[in-house]
């Protein structure tokens, strides 16, 4: 290889390293951390939390109350059963602003046995899966700019092999301590990089495909199918498309009995969310 390519493929590797390393530094160590989401979340509300599990009829009860105090949720209301770890029964809604982003309205039931509408103060989970999604940036805009990291960040992993590999078996192992601190380092990242290597295609690739898998569906929409990409794919990634309301009353199905269905229909299932589409319509859907 010349050396002008060498330089070229060093620079574009060094800069594009450092700017998606920047970020990319956030949104590893808080993904670390979200591993342990639902620990971390009732670590943080454990002094909230109901004393003793709650059933499924309290969890009725409360999201009827909601709906009936609060009819602006039931286009698209969520309930969250009790479970270990998180024992109380919580219903959430999400109210779109004008602005874009959205208001969480967070509903429970106090130990008398009143609504309560204060949102939960546990926000330290939810802080560092934002964090990890959007590296801090503001959410309406920060997943998809940590999207076009990503594959700036598969840039720098190519031409890091590219550079890497005319002397891959001969460097693999070679680390040279001594007086020479940036020989020192430049050998400890080469060595760290390669071994690694395939963790890092892993999180550029599925990075990119998560928060911005969208636009690499377009080419194929527009230039390939004829029918709706979206409709074709929605049965396979388990998508189901909710009925228009139709503005007749109807009553929902007891959340036992759906988590009785959902029981017969998946043993073993463990739901820890019951999303309500159109509550209380006739073409209501719970998923």
């Amino acid at each position: 290889m010349k050396a002008g390519t060498i330089k070229t493929f060093l620079s574009v590797h060094s800069w594009t390293g450092i700017g998606a390393g920047m970020a990319l530094f956030i949104a590893f160590y808080a993904g670390a951390m979200t591993v342990f989401f639902h620990e971390l979340e009732g670590w943080d509300s454990y002094q909230a939390q109901a004393p003793v599990a709650q059933s499924f009829t309290e969890a009725q009860a409360l999201l009827e109350e909601v709906l009936a105090v609060d009819p602006d949720a039931a286009p698209n209301v969520r309930l969250y059963p009790s479970q270990p770890g998180h024992l109380e029964n919580v219903v959430r809604w999400f109210e779109r602003l004008e602005d874009g982003t959205f208001e969480t309205h967070e509903y429970r039931k106090t130990a008398s046995g009143a609504l309560n509408a204060e949102v939960d103060n546990a926000h330290l989970a939810s802080f560092i899966y934002r964090l990890h999604y959007t590296a801090g940036l503001p959410a309406s805009f920060g997943l998809y700019v940590l999207g076009i990291v990503c594959l700036i960040y598969g840039m720098a992993l190519v031409t890091g092999i590219v550079l890497f590999l005319p002397n891959f078996l001969k460097d693999l192992f070679v680390i040279r301590p001594g007086h020479n601190k940036k020989r020192f380092w430049l050998d400890t990242h080469n060595v760290v990089g390669v071994i690694s290597l395939p963790w890092h295609i892993m999180f550029a690739w599925s990075s990119a495909v998560l928060a911005i898998g969208i636009f690499f569906l377009a080419p194929f929409q527009y230039l390939v199918f004829e029918e709706d990409l979206i409709e074709l794919l929605g049965p396979e990634l388990g998508v189901v498309t909710p009925l228009e309301a139709t503005g007749e009353a109807a009553p929902m199905l007891p959340v036992a009995e759906i988590m009785a269905i959902a029981e017969r229909e998946a043993p073993g299932i463990a739901a820890t969310q019951l999303r309500y589409v159109n509550a209380g319509d006739a073409n209501g859907m719970v998923t």
